[in-house]
């Protein structure tokens, strides 16, 4: 076959594959936004949905829920300088526009968060109000990884990742048991066989990799211009966090006006997951609440 028919054959390919995720909401690893209508909210039906976010997406409100780029079935561009954390935000500010969206509600976890962090530093006219789980910004995380302990011990796995190729061997011993380690309150056996099946995949764990390997402290740019009024925000942290330091709480209330941070009692970094009916509540009353 002729590179030119393999171009072809391609390009039809990501036609037929954009003409079914303009049918169906497609499925949510790390972020997902909540779109709010001037009338009764309504539960949107989703084709599918992913392990990480099933609790939250059950409640009464219309929700748009995506892979990031390099997880999932999302686009796995090759190259470290696609995971710039900047790459992602645009990633996600096209989304918000491809809605017809004026104003969403935002909702991450983890890396999900970090760059969401940076998303309403540089978009914040686009955001309503936004709830943050598990990760502070990369400038507070940094700031007090260099002055404590606590926060660099729990964080000993950054530098790790960013080293080739050993993270994804050590990762996937034992047929990828990692995972069941991961395992909280509230997830199943069922789960981890779906996180499983999604990063045995080839080259599947690389790519989340790279976000650490493309975003080392330092090398992201800062923002000079910050915005002028910041949209209500909530931050959670689940008590028994192993990987971020709870420190990081009242040191982002410092740095986000209009932030408010609270701890979700008996809770792990999957806050979301391991104690749902808790953590649907506080987000349910945060989002309803009359806050400016």
């Amino acid at each position: 076959m002729h590179n030119k028919e393999i171009v072809q054959e391609n390009y039809e390919v990501i036609q037929e594959i954009d003409n079914i995720i303009e049918e169906e909401y497609d499925v949510l690893m790390e972020m997902y936004i909540l779109l709010q209508e001037e009338q009764e909210l309504t539960k949107e039906k989703l084709a599918r949905v992913t392990v990480e976010w099933s609790n939250q997406l059950k409640e009464n409100l219309m929700c748009i829920a995506v892979d990031m780029r390099g997880y999932g079935d999302s686009d796995k561009p090759k190259g470290l300088a696609s995971y710039k954390m900047d790459n992602m935000v645009d990633d996600l500010r096209a989304l918000v526009k491809g809605l017809g969206r004026e104003r969403v509600t935002l909702v991450c976890h983890d890396w999900g968060a970090v760059i969401g962090w940076r998303y309403i530093l540089r978009h914040m006219e686009t955001v309503e109000k936004y709830v943050m789980i598990g990760a502070p910004a990369m400038e507070v995380y940094g700031w007090i990884a260099q002055r404590e302990w606590d926060q660099f011990r729990k964080g000993w796995y950054v530098f790790f990742f960013k080293a080739p190729l050993i993270p994804e061997m050590a990762l996937r011993i034992n047929d990828l048991s990692i995972f069941k380690a991961m395992k909280t309150e509230g997830t199943t056996d069922e789960d981890i066989e779906a996180f499983k099946y999604t990063f045995a995949k080839p080259k599947a764990l690389t790519y989340p990799l790279n976000y650490y390997r493309a975003n080392a402290f330092g090398q992201v740019s800062r923002i000079k211009k910050k915005p002028e009024k910041y949209a209500p925000g909530l931050y959670l942290l689940g008590e028994k966090e192993a990987f971020i330091s709870l420190s990081t709480g009242p040191a982002m209330e410092k740095v986000y006006p209009n932030l408010t941070y609270k701890l979700v009692p008996r809770a792990t970094h999957f806050a979301q997951q391991d104690k749902p009916t808790l953590v649907n509540e506080m987000m349910r009353n945060f989002l309803t609440s009359s806050t400016k």
